[in-house]
């Protein structure tokens, strides 16, 4: 059944693959006719909102897969929009000029966040929540209030945490924003587990699989391939921690299941980002199972992700986890040079200040590349293509959620029928050795006595709490057993 149903994982992989590389240059192509149409603006100090809107978009692209550009967009946009309001002629324009601003903020907050420099994302969130709650965007101010609290999680204030979501999930539902409230709920259930993960006690597992299965529910039918691949994996992280206060085997293998299925999907949209995290999570599955050759390979991997899209929390977790592994294996010295890495990326945080003035250096540098580039291309070229590629996508995203559902559902079905039908093999077979008249003995695979039958104890005289752990050569022969018989025992 496991194996039939790897294969069916494997297939859909392959499938999704193959989508992948016929899709791979839309994100591409989506930066490149924005990079382009950006070259028309030479005179910044023309009011021009759509130029701040191509540099908002540019921040928002590049956030999955190179945040320091993302960065650097976004504050060539945030200082856009703060000189054109100071020259504003109307209240509509300050309007449109105030939700650029903050769209700029958000977007920088996002890039930090992304970087694990939890402080500033912190502080650019803050920034665009004050200015939302100004105009009066109530959507974009759910927004700022679910970001804060996502910040507010990774350091730890859960308390605050679930002040945020709840916030943000009520300004949803009163808005009808069901994208909103399935990232709301998503969230809420990422906290219920991380109370488990902390307290060891299983009793949130049931609100947490609630809330991301309604998160999972709305995303399918709104067809959002990133959210769902975060919610499968969510989903993938309730198994992994039931299993862990369980020992059961088979939630081992069903968190790894979604894992696998979120990965597909990530890996589909080259979400380095996502890859990483799910890499890593692939990787802790292999380890709490004890295998940590493959802990290792999957670490690695996610370490590679991580330092191409600059996740620096990431990349911190990376090299703490191969350093505490590499001690587990008894290679020392490749544990001492991972926790020496992991030890200075979470002392320094890699000097903020001189780490940003060399990001934007580089993203000046890369730019320059970029221009002489498209000076090349057709822009018109360009357009067409990425609105050919975007119907692409969408199309077979739709595909793919499809599959995956019918496969899970499959899967779900087989292993219920499979237990069902060795249930009763095993009863069957408990109900005929029972009966026997000659006694019945069943072993390991180290020939000790697991079980006998009554037949055993009338013929021998030894009770089967007498026997057991035992090997039946132990019991049947004594100093005075025939040779003969002994070996045929």
């Amino acid at each position: 059944m496991k194996a039939r149903f790897s294969q069916y994982i494997y297939l859909i992989i392959i499938f999704i693959l193959a989508i992948a590389s016929f899709n791979d240059a839309l994100g591409t192509s989506k930066i490149d006719s924005l990079e382009a149409k950006l070259k028309n603006y030479k005179d910044q100090t023309k009011l021009d909102t759509t130029h701040l809107k191509i540099l908002n978009s540019l921040s928002w692209e590049y956030k999955n897969s190179n945040t320091v550009k993302a960065l650097a967009y976004g504050k060539r946009a945030l200082l856009l929009a703060s000189e054109y309001l100071n020259s504003v002629g109307s209240i509509e324009e300050a309007l449109v000029l105030k939700r650029a601003k903050a769209a700029s903020l958000n977007n920088i907050g996002v890039a930090y966040d992304y970087q694990g420099s939890y402080d500033k994302a912190l502080e650019y969130y803050i920034k665009a929540l004050r200015i939302n709650e100004i105009i009066d965007d109530k959507k974009r101010i759910a927004t700022s209030l679910n970001n804060i609290g996502v910040i507010y999680y990774y350091q730890h204030n859960f308390q605050e945490t679930l002040r945020y979501y709840k916030r943000a999930l009520k300004l949803r539902e009163e808005l009808g924003d069901e994208p909103g409230i399935a990232g709301s709920l998503n969230n809420i259930g990422l906290l219920y587990i991380n109370q488990v993960d902390k307290s060891n006690d299983p009793k949130n597992l049931g609100s947490a699989i609630d809330y991301l299965l309604k998160a999972l529910e709305i995303k399918q039918k709104l067809g959002e391939p990133r959210s769902i691949a975060r919610s499968l994996g969510n989903i993938g992280t309730v198994y992994k921690y039931r299993a862990n206060l369980t020992n059961n085997s088979e939630d081992y293998d069903t968190a790894l299941d979604y894992y696998r299925m979120s990965l597909s999907i990530f890996d589909s949209l080259e979400d380095k980002k996502g890859m990483s995290i799910t890499y890593s999570d692939i990787a802790d599955v292999h380890h709490r199972l004890g295998k940590d050759h493959l802990a290792l390979k999957f670490y690695n991997i996610a370490l590679n992700e991580a330092k191409d899209v600059g996740g620096i929390n990431e990349i911190r977790n990376a090299y703490q986890q191969l350093s505490n592994i590499y001690e587990i294996t008894k290679e020392y010295k490749k544990s001492l040079r991972y926790y020496q890495l992991y030890s200075l990326m979470k002392d320094s945080m890699l000097d903020e200040k001189s780490s940003l003035k060399l990001a934007e250096m580089q993203a000046k540098l890369d730019n320059k590349s970029k221009e002489s580039r498209i000076e090349q291309l057709s822009k018109e070229s360009k357009i067409s293509h990425l609105e050919a590629s975007e119907q692409r996508i969408f199309r077979n995203f739709l595909i793919i959620v499809l599959l995956l559902v019918i496969i899970l559902t499959v899967f779900i079905y087989m292993r219920y029928q499979e237990k069902k039908n060795d249930n009763k093999e095993l009863e069957k077979l408990s109900l005929v050795a029972s009966k026997a008249e000659n006694y019945v003995i069943i072993t390991d695979g180290e020939d000790k006595i697991e079980w006998v039958n009554a037949g055993f104890t009338r013929i021998t005289g030894y009770r089967s709490d007498e026997v057991l752990g035992k090997t039946p050569q132990e019991i049947l022969r004594g100093s005075d057993t025939n040779p003969v018989t002994g070996r045929r025992i």
